[in-house]
């Protein structure tokens, strides 16, 4: 019998999804994603198409309801500049 080896959802793997991607993966739908964060559907809308930011809480609360971890939303590189506010 072979062993598979099996990996949870991002491990060993360097990557960000939108907020929109993961909750397509799961299946949900907006409406009941603003539920979740106790917001209107219009408010939620505009967070998950960028014109306005999730709070770090709201992202937590998403990462549980979509069972994914949190760091699946961030960057696992940041940018270093210098004093002129060039990237390094």
């Amino acid at each position: 019998m072979t062993q598979t080896n099996v990996r949870k959802w991002g491990e060993g793997m360097d990557m960000k999804i939108s907020v929109k991607a993961a909750r397509i993966n799961k299946k949900m739908k907006a409406s009941d994603a603003a539920k979740i964060l106790g917001i209107s559907d219009n408010t939620y809308s505009r967070k998950e198409n960028g014109r306005n930011r999730f709070y770090a809480d709201e992202l937590a609360r998403l990462s549980q309801a979509f069972e994914i971890p949190l760091e699946i939303f961030f960057e696992t590189e940041c940018q270093v500049f210098d004093t002129n506010n060039n990237s390094i």
